[in-house]
């Protein structure tokens, strides 16, 4: 035969348009019907023509040899540098590696998903293999290589060293308790035949003698097992060794000491140790493997074609095309970076776009504005920007700004606002809202508040909850927000802000309350002028179950509703309207709050604090009596029986008072 010759430039160039190329290594499949030696001849300075002889794959300066190759493509496979291994092309065997752990692997087929396998249990001992599943797509009459990253360790040489061992320490407790068996038989042997002599001498009764031969007979008993699991160990040990069964016989058949275990064993970290185990790094490379393949077999579930044909678009100016191409390969980069996902909250580049992401396709990025308008950011523009990104499974922080006059003290103001916030709608529970003061302007104190949000696409419904929240908590905490103002007057110190003054409004809410009926007229009025008046917002608690207080609430406008704790949960077990009044027991014993009370709309309420009441007891003593009986017959209800109601309210209002004369300070009389 002779090889036809041709300068390297023109001829390689015609071979590679003509049969492929894949990306890498440089795979080229040429005839054998050309391939003719001759003096100074140089395969890789010369192309070679493709005749229906035979081909050769031709891979980083080796050749392979193979039948002929068509419109077809081939694989070498590379498993480390393991000899006889078969590999496997859609679950049949088509090649088996070389003494340099190599195979070549025909009849591939072009553009199409082709699935090579190793079998494991065909791997020599001590060798480990990452994955035994790899799949390639090969353009036509061109190659690929694929290598199956193998290891080899001295796992199987520690579970035999383990196996030996354990063997050996086995075979010397048997010994010794083969040791101790015949040592007892001896001397219950002695036992017997003093046994039978004493009840020959009329010493000892006949069931003494038969408990003694059958303690006798039962140790007796065990020496065979013994022996055999004796011979069991020995054998097991020469075959772990490599030899015959009975080939140390000799050797070990003869007891000796049990193995003492070292009091310090060198084994480092404990972690380190626990890496060295085989048993943990097989099941390592097990979990890899499979893993490997959830994923392949993932890919199976996904339909598969194949486009024939050329691709290109036309383009009137070259600003038209690379607008194209640079969304093209912008699109790439965005599924394989993967930076949001749809659903996420996205804000663009600096005018601030924001959405929710409802698509991401090869061209643009679809976005719904928080208008309901969809908005397409291209994907060459997206690559460009910034964007911030906020994922819905992720806890995302928000920030609303307030200000606050100097004359506010700031301790009182974060606890107000945490208060207020904390319990908001789509508001964490997680993490605590963070208050925190920004700067000391010029007219104010300027400060933010900080809470996480379970659904970040509600951020604006949850900032004006928010804000709404603060506004009705300053209002019922007197604090007030600042505003823009220049002062040219002397400042001078605000005096405490004073109670609201009694109105005929409150004076007669007050009068219709039945625990208030003892105090006279003019003692209505006092209690209506140290009554302070709170307003609270749809959904928000008035006092929470467990808390310390000294007050009681009259609702004067609005409804609220009497929760107490259920295994956990909130029940809710009473509306109270106007004119309803709770936390009575907290005023006058200093109990704690035993239910929560939440407001169902915005709610009035007047707070009859623990200094009101005492001026009243100081003035009147007569009153905490006269109080007491009327709360314990409320609490004692309508029996069957009014003369049982009565004794039921005497036990109540007696225990009542004395919690009233302690709590107020008061003197018995």
């Amino acid at each position: 035969m002779t090889a036809s010759t041709c300068s390297p430039a023109g001829r390689v160039t015609r071979s590679l348009l003509g049969y492929g190329i894949l990306a890498g290594p440089v795979y080229v499949a040429v005839s054998l019907a050309q391939a003719a030696t001759r003096d100074g001849f140089d395969l890789r300075r010369h192309a070679w023509s493709l005749l229906s002889n035979g081909s050769l794959g031709w891979l980083q300066g080796m050749a392979f040899a193979s039948r002929r190759i068509d419109q077809g493509a081939f694989a070498v496979v590379k498993v480390g540098d393991l000899e006889g291994v078969p590999v496997s092309l859609s679950n049949q065997v088509v090649a088996t590696t070389g003494d340099d752990g190599r195979a070549l692997v025909t009849g591939l087929l072009p553009y199409q998903l082709n699935q090579l396998t190793v079998n494991p249990d065909q791997l020599p001992m001590g060798v480990d293999i990452r994955g035994v599943r790899e799949t390639v797509v090969p353009y036509a009459r061109s190659g690929a290589f694929i290598e199956f990253p193998v290891k080899r360790s001295r796992d199987v040489l520690v579970v035999l060293l383990g196996e030996v061992a354990r063997s050996y320490a086995d075979l010397r407790g048997f010994q010794l308790r083969l040791d101790i068996a015949e040592k007892n038989i001896r001397t219950q042997e002695d036992t017997v035949h003093l046994t039978q002599t004493r009840a020959a001498a009329g010493l000892a009764t006949q069931l003494d003698v038969s408990r003694a031969v059958a303690e006798l007979e039962t140790t007796n008993a065990v020496v065979p097992s013994l022996r055999s699991a004796i011979a069991a160990s020995i054998h097991r040990i020469s075959v772990l060794l490599g030899q015959e069964p009975a080939a140390l016989e000799n050797e070990l058949e003869t007891s000796a000491p049990v193995p003492v275990v070292p009091p310090e064993v060198p084994v480092g970290l404990p972690s380190d140790l626990l890496k060295r185990r085989p048993d943990v790094r097989r099941a390592d490379d097990e979990i890899a493997g499979a893993a490997a393949n959830v994923k392949a077999a993932r890919a199976d579930y996904f339909p598969k074609f194949t486009l024939l044909g050329s691709a290109g678009r036309q383009a009137t100016q070259l600003h038209d095309l690379s607008l194209s191409l640079g969304n093209f390969f912008a699109g790439i980069s965005l599924h394989a970076d993967r930076p949001f996902q749809v659903g996420d909250v996205i804000v663009v580049g600096q005018q601030k776009i924001t959405g929710v992401v409802e698509g991401i396709t090869w061209r643009a990025v679809k976005i719904r504005t928080f208008q309901n308008h969809v908005l397409l950011v291209s994907n060459s523009n997206a690559a460009k920007e910034a964007i911030e990104v906020c994922p819905r499974e992720s806890l995302n922080a928000r920030l609303v700004f307030f200000g606050t006059l100097y004359s506010d003290f700031p301790a009182k103001t974060i606890h107000v606002v945490r208060e207020a916030v904390r319990d908001a709608d789509n508001v964490s529970q997680k993490i605590t809202p963070i208050v925190r003061i920004r700067d000391f302007g010029e007219s104010s104190i300027d400060w933010e508040v900080k809470y996480w949000l379970d659904d970040y696409a509600k951020y604006n419904d949850t900032d004006a909850l928010v804000r709404q929240r603060i506004w009705y908590a300053f209002r019922r905490a007197n604090i007030n927000f600042a505003f823009p103002t220049r002062t040219l007057h002397v400042e001078r110190k605000s005096a405490a802000p004073a109670a609201i003054g009694p109105q005929r409004e409150i004076i007669e809410r007050l009068s219709a309350v039945d625990i208030f009926s003892p105090l006279s007229p003019e003692e209505i009025e006092k209690l209506a002028g140290a009554s302070m008046r709170h307003i609270f917002a749809p959904g928000e608690f008035v006092i929470r179950a467990g808390d310390e207080g000294a007050s009681m609430f009259v609702v004067h406008n609005g409804r609220v509703q009497v929760q107490v704790n259920d295994a956990g949960q909130a029940r809710p077990v009473a509306m109270l309207g106007e004119g309803a009044f709770f936390g009575e027991m907290a005023l006058f014993t200093g109990e704690p709050r035993t239910a929560n009370v939440v407001a169902l709309e915005e709610t009035e309420v007047l707070e009859i604090g623990h200094a009101a009441m005492k001026h009243l007891f100081d003035t009147n003593p007569d009153l905490a009596e006269s109080i007491s009986w009327t709360i314990a017959e409320r609490r004692a209800g309508l029996e069957a029986s009014s003369q049982l109601a009565s004794q039921v309210a005497k036990t109540e209002s007696e225990g009542l008072l004395a919690s009233i004369v302690r709590f107020f300070g008061l003197r018995e009389k």
